[in-house]
């Protein structure tokens, strides 16, 4: 099965978030298709390398994270994949896509709050809904939240504020990585 998931959000670093953990959940492959950002508003928009060496938008971090391979860009197969097995294919706006093809793919939508999404089926309602911590990692509303037990640490991070949670986020959520897995309760600044 295809599914078509519209990521429309402005901010590169949470593209794809929720595409990552529906895909997990599903076991499938998270292929990502036409993906641009203004690079004058978000100049560090593209930060995040794949395993093979490829510089690709920030938010697809989220991807690897969930342990999902770092997959090339959509091929001309992809819907002959998706006949054998699931495959989610992430765009920025149905627009660009196909819908002469449409008869075998599930389209959904992914609708952003201020620290929340939903991933959207129109008809069906909503998917998956998700939210992100403190440290901007995203998470099901199903799962447990993290509780620190252990010391308080103060960590300054050099850079905005803004960007670390809008451009890339890969340092915020390493720190939240290492935070639960010593016990500590993190302060950053």
């Amino acid at each position: 099965m295809l599914y078509l998931i519209e990521d429309a959000t402005p901010e590169p670093a949470q593209f794809g978030a929720l595409p990552a953990l529906f895909a997990r959940t599903l076991n499938a492959e998270l292929r990502c298709a036409g993906v641009h950002f203004d690079e004058q508003r978000s100049p560090d928009a593209h930060q995040h390398v794949t395993a093979d060496g490829r510089l690709v938008v920030s938010g697809l971090i989220w991807r690897t994270r969930t342990g999902l391979p770092d997959t090339a860009e959509p091929c001309h197969e992809t819907f002959a994949l998706a006949r054998t097995r699931d495959i989610v294919l992430l765009v920025q706006s149905f627009d660009a896509f196909p819908t002469q093809c449409a008869e075998d793919v599930e389209m959904l939508r992914v609708v952003h709050g201020a620290d929340s999404a939903q991933l959207v089926e129109d008809g069906s309602g909503v998917v998956l809904q998700a939210h992100r911590d403190r440290y901007g990692r995203w998470r099901s509303t199903e799962e447990a939240a993290s509780r620190a037990i252990g010391p308080f640490i103060a960590i300054a991070l050099i850079g905005r504020e803004c960007d670390q949670h809008q451009q890339y986020p890969a340092t915020l959520a390493a720190l939240g990585d290492a935070a639960d897995a010593l016990g500590f309760d993190l302060d950053l600044r």
